[in-house]
Parts: structure tokens; C-alpha cells; sequence
């Protein structure tokens, strides 16, 4: 089975595309190449991502940190872009795309 498990959504209005990405590879990161067909990324991509020491671990009362939200920004133009998946990750990508 394919590791990225990969969702897109584009609102035309404000020309965002946002991107969700599942890392299912227990234990490798993973190096990819995003093509915008039909589009050009025209600045700054916001990236949040959801992750922990393993797959296994889970928040609690006693432990509320094992799982966290991490924020990162990345310059990206032109059609595509390189960006790495850690393990085990959930990871969500917004980013404008330039006018015609």
C-alpha cells in the first residue's frame, strides 16, 4: 500500500489550497516532491503538524505532551515544491496559489 495518504481542497475564492498529508511509514521519513498541476504557489506555506515519539503513544492526564502540534512556514513558488513527512505524521499544508 501506498504511505502517503494524501487529501487536497482549493478555495477559488481566496485561491488557498490546503493539503493533508498521513506519513503511514512507522519509520521513515519521507522525502517528496508536491506538483501543483494547473497552479504556482506564489509565497509563504504554513505547515501543522500532528506527531509523536511513536505511533503507540497517546495524551493523558499524566503525560498531556506526548502528542503535539507542530507549526512551520516554508517558502514555495513556482509549480512545485520538496518537503519532507516525518514518521507516523498527520500533516496539514496551506498555501496561496498566484492569479492568472
Amino acid at each position: 500500500f501506498q504511505y502517503l495518504d494524501v487529501a487536497a481542497s482549493r478555495d477559488a475564492g481566496s485561491r488557498q489550497l490546503t493539503l493533508s498529508v498521513v506519513n503511514r511509514d512507522p519509520e521513515r521519513a519521507l522525502a517528496t516532491r508536491v506538483a501543483l498541476h494547473g497552479g504556482r504557489a506564489s509565497g509563504k506555506m504554513t505547515g501543522h503538524e500532528v506527531n509523536g515519539a511513536h505511533p503507540d503513544v497517546i495524551n493523558t492526564p499524566e503525560q498531556p505532551g506526548q502528542i503535539s502540534v507542530r507549526r512551520f512556514e516554508q517558502r514555495v513558488r513556482g509549480d512545485d515544491f520538496d518537503i519532507t513527512f516525518p514518521p507516523h505524521s498527520f500533516t496539514v499544508l496551506e498555501l496561496d496559489l498566484a492569479g492568472h
